[in-house]
Parts: structure tokens; sequence; C-alpha cells
């Protein structure tokens, strides 16, 4: 959920940091992404900043932010009065209330945050341009005022604006989002980042030089990145690129030069928010994919797996063992199945309560497992029955695990309250020698188990029953 949190004095850091982060980004903006004597910015990342700053205290976050942008904007005011003051603190305001704005339109658009990839539709429209539309408009009208621009100027700086704005966005809340929901990446994931950052930047270099079609190669580098690192990784290749393509058509000289090629800016910001839309979407859509498979794990684990012991449960064991009555058809090869009944159980239940009884079939369980192999297949049938298949076992190799089970589970002491309580085990056998189906084959071993418990408890009968009853 998306929700406006209290902050503590760690909080307060974190928002220091971020007050501080907005204001070096804005910086960078200036510096690094504006167009030389038009001032256009192509990129402004303070958008994505206030948007985190707005989402975690709300419309408190204004007053702040209009404070660090007054702070950054300040440096370059190169007329001292109050009309420039003036003109400043409007266009502040106008930073400020974009993310606040858009952080209202996040809660109430979209809840649960950025989770897929259908949510980058509205994300774009309520939170990215919507916000901006509106900030834009406070900021060309103070230009307007100030005679600073003309009205033929301001559809073309109104949209540049407007995608600034919102790439600043599309690049800094999905990489925190992703960056806070997911597990740190590990060097291996470091390394793959590196290396595509630097092949990117290598393109971008041959782009200059040589042949503008190749800044289309560093999409697909993005996209292969997707497989080596996780979303949050490649979202960080996909800002570090983007600054770079940026910087260096504004910066250095060629086919991709922004100032002395009219048709470069809307080219390169056309390539720019599609890079970015793409890499986005694949990144939600794949961790939509990662979710789902993981979600998708865990109710086939339940399903197949007893919640109380851990163990397969019969479902799970009846496909096994008909795997393997397959495999011992085909091949010849042994295979040996077992069923176990704890002895006078009720007992447990009765005397000590369900609580207890459930802690019994746990140690019986932890028992089991720890007494079989590898390649074998330990089940809960039920209640207090159990049941082992054991691959590549004949009949008489299979007896002297079971008498191994058989004594270790009456020397075992299981704790229950104040009292130590020991238990027995009958067991029935059979192996796949004796031919028929796997019902048949369970079935001659619950009689077998029967016989066991009407010979007295505590033992394993392995020869076949003719008569049960």
């Amino acid at each position: 959920m998306v929700t406006q949190s209290g902050f503590n004095r760690h909080g307060v850091l974190w928002l220091v940091a971020l007050a501080l982060l907005y204001f070096l980004s804005a910086r960078l903006s200036v510096a690094v992404f504006s167009l030389p004597f038009s001032g256009m910015i192509l990129l402004w990342l303070p958008a994505g900043i206030g948007l985190i700053m707005a989402m975690a205290i709300g419309w408190k976050a204004l007053p702040l932010i209009m404070l660090v942008s007054f702070l950054a904007n300040s440096l370059d005011m190169s007329v001292d009065g109050f009309s420039q003051w003036m003109h400043t603190l409007i266009l502040t305001f106008a930073d400020g209330l974009a993310p606040c704005l858009a952080a209202q339109l996040f809660r109430l658009r979209l809840p649960s945050g950025l989770q897929m990839a259908r949510d980058l539709g509205p994300f774009t429209l309520y939170i990215c341009l919507l916000p901006s539309l509106i900030g834009s408009a406070i900021t060309l009208g103070t230009f307007l005022w100030g005679g600073s621009i003309s009205w033929q100027q301001v559809p073309n700086l109104g949209l540049n604006l407007v995608l600034a704005y919102s790439l600043g966005i599309l690049l800094i809340w999905p990489l925190y989002q992703l960056w806070r929901q997911s597990e740190p990446l590990d060097m291996a994931a470091w390394l793959w980042i590196l290396f595509a950052v630097a092949v990117n930047g290598l393109l971008f270099l041959l782009t200059v030089q040589f042949s503008g079609g190749l800044v289309f190669l560093i999409l697909p580098v993005l996209l292969m990145l997707t497989f080596k690192a996780r979303p949050q990784g490649v979202l960080l290749a996909l800002l570090v690129t983007t600054i770079i393509l940026i910087t260096g058509a504004i910066r250095m000289p060629g086919p991709c030069v922004i100032p002395d090629n009219p048709e470069a800016r809307p080219m390169l910001m056309g390539f720019v928010f599609t890079m970015t839309y793409v890499v986005l979407c694949l990144c939600l859509y794949y961790r939509e994919l990662l979710a789902s498979d993981t979600s998708r794990q865990r109710w086939r684990n339940a399903a197949l797996h007893d919640p109380l012991t851990g163990l397969t449960n019969r479902r799970a064991l009846m496909k096994t063992l008909s795997d393997e009555s397959d495999r011992s058809k085909r091949t010849g090869r042994p295979f040996a199945l077992a069923m176990l009944d704890l002895d006078h159980f009720k007992r447990i239940n009765d005397n000590h309560g369900h609580k207890a009884g459930d802690h019994a079939l746990k140690a019986i369980a932890d028992l089991l497992h720890a007494q079989c192999r590898g390649i074998d297949s330990v089940a809960r049938m039920g209640g207090e029955e159990f049941a082992i298949l054991l691959p590549e076992t004949s009949l008489a190799s299979a007896i002297p695990v079971m008498q191994r089970i058989l004594e270790a589970v009456e020397a075992l002491d299981i704790r229950l309250a104040s009292d130590n309580v020991r238990l027995t085990i009958s067991i029935g056998v059979v192996d796949a020698s004796e031919g028929g189906s796997v019902d048949q084959l369970l079935e001659e071993a619950d009689a077998r188990l029967y016989q066991a418990k009407r010979d007295g408890r505590n033992r394993i009968v392995a020869s076949s029953v003719d008569n049960p009853d």
C-alpha cells in the first residue's frame, strides 16, 4: 500500500538527505541537462525526488521543496530586486506543488503503488503528466509575466517542461520503489550493470563518431540486462544510460548534437521516452512473472505437503509411487513401500491434548526423515499414519531399514509438558515384485500394517496376508 508515514529521528535524517539530494539534482539538471543559450532543461530529476518526499510526508513537503528549490534557483539570480525574488518564489511554488499533487493522485489512483506493467499507463497520466501540466502552466505564466519568453515560445517550452518533469519521475520513482521492496543486488549483478552501462556509453561514442543509427542498439543491451540483474539494477542502468545520452547529445559534436540540429531534440527525447517505457514495462512485467511464479510454487508446495509436519502428503506420495511403479516396470528395478502407524496414539491426545499430539507427530516425522535416504519419500497419509517409498530397494533390504526405524521410535523420548512419553509403531511392507497396480500395493501394505496391529503392535509384517480379518 502507498501510505503517508510518520517520521521519527531516523525519518527526519532521511528527509534531510532527500532535501540535499533534491538540491544537488537540481543543480545537476541546470548545469548538465540544459541547452546552451535557450536554458531549456531536457531532464528534471528533482521531480522524482520531490515525489518521494511528498509520498513520505504529504503536503508538509510543499514548504520544504519550495525552500530547497529556492536555494537552488537563487544561485542563478542575475538581477537583485523584488521582481526577481517574486518570480523565483512563484517558480519554487510550482516546483513544490507538482510533486504534492502527484502524491495525492498516486494515493487515489494507485493505492497499491506501481506494481504491475498495466499500472504504467495510469501512473504516466495521473502522476507524471497532469501534475506537470499544472506546474508548467504556473512556470510559463511566470515567464510571460516577467517578459522572459513570448507567446510563440509557449507551446515548445511547455512541451519540454512536461517531458522533462515526467521523465524525471519515470526514472526516479520506480527505481526507488523497487530498491525498497527488493533484495540487495549481489556482486555478479553489479558487474553486469557496470558492463551494460559501459557498452551503452561505447555505443553512444560510436554513434557520435560514425552513425546515428547505432544509438538504437542501446535498448537491446538494457533488455538483455533484465535476465542478468534484478529489476532495480536494470532501472539503475537505465538512469545512468539516460544521463549519458542527454549529456552527450548536448555537449558533444556529431550527428546527435542538439544545438546544431533542430530535429535532434525531439528525436532524442522520443527515443529516451521509448527506451524508458519499454524497459519499465519489461521490468514490471518480469517482476510480476516472478511474483506469480513464487505464488504458484508456494501454492503447489502447500498442495503437496502436510502443513503440520512438512512431509509430503498422500496426494504427492501417490504421484511419486505411480512414477516409481512405471519406472520399475520399464527397468525391472525394485522398490519397496512401507505403511507405518503409531500405536495407541489416541491416548496422547486424550491425556495431553491435541497440541501435545501435534508435537509428537512432528517429532516422529523428523525421526522418519532422518532415518531415510535422500532418494526415499516420506509422507504423512493422515492422522498418525505415515508411508515410506524406498526406490532401488527390495523387500529383503527394506526390512532392516524398517527395523531400525522401529527401534528408533521406541527409543525416542518425546517431551510433553512435564512428562516424557515414548511411542511404538507398527509397520507393513511390500515391494514391487509382488506385482499389481499402485492401489493394490497400497492395499496390501495397509493389510500387513493392520496385521502387525493384530499381532500385538510394535512389529513389522512383510509377508502376504491372505485373510486380514
